[in-house]
């Protein structure tokens, strides 16, 4: 399996970046070294990763996933600690919600 690096700079416990980038299925398992019929596997049955946080559908036929390419790195990275996970998740959310709040203040 592919080790993915972390930044140094960063705290473990943050990602390093507050954008989400967003890559096609083949590109995640190449970028975490699983096949594509094992991340489907993740995602559908075990549940492991969530749709709208870790993946999302990005067409109405629901034949185009998208993976976040934060999120998925970190959760190969902390398999062994999901609570260490469970945070990184909660740091993204909450800079997700700062910046609509502040694309909302803009507009007035």
């Amino acid at each position: 399996m592919t080790r993915l690096r972390t930044s140094p700079a960063a705290p473990a416990n943050q990602p390093t970046t507050t954008h989400s980038a967003w890559i096609k299925t083949a590109d995640a398992a190449k970028l975490i070294g699983l096949s594509p019929s094992c991340l489907k596997n993740y995602r559908l049955k075990k549940k492991f990763l969530i749709e709208g946080i870790h993946w999302v559908y990005v067409n109405s036929g629901r034949r185009t996933i998208l993976y976040n390419v934060e999120l998925l790195s970190d959760w190969v990275a902390t398999r062994a600690d999901p609570e260490q996970h469970q945070r990184t998740i909660e740091f993204y959310l909450h800079a997700q919600s700062s910046k609509r709040a502040k694309k909302r203040g803009r507009q007035r």
